[in-house]
């Protein structure tokens, strides 16, 4: 990984080995461990793997979910972004009440 991105691998040594923050858990969010490490689902997975006995989507041309998808797919990275991963670390009631008041203000 790019220490731009915010982290870099470490190399085993004696068993041990991952990831090292290059930035504060602060400046690292969520959709930026999510970009690193592969994508979230994408309206044009969905659209391509939906396509039942056809090479294409009987509806490739003009979908009216594909906006729907779309817009749940921008929300979610939005909603990732806005998580630093500081807000995750510790136990999960504490987690969980600071996750509800993001996503109240996300909302």
């Amino acid at each position: 990984m790019d220490p731009e991105e915010g982290w870099s691998h470490q190399e085993p040594s004696r068993g041990q080995g991952g990831y090292v923050l290059s930035r504060s858990p602060e400046e690292i969010s969520l959709g930026d461990v999510q970009r690193a490490f592969g994508s979230l689902w994408a309206t044009k997975d969905i659209c391509s793997r939906h396509t039942g006995n056809r090479r294409t989507c009987v509806h490739h041309g003009g979908c009216a979910l594909r906006p729907v998808w779309e817009g749940i797919e921008q929300y979610i990275v939005g909603v990732m972004d806005g998580i630093p991963i500081s807000q995750l670390l510790g136990k999960e009631a504490l987690v969980q009440l600071s996750l509800e008041e993001t996503f109240r203000m996300s909302a």
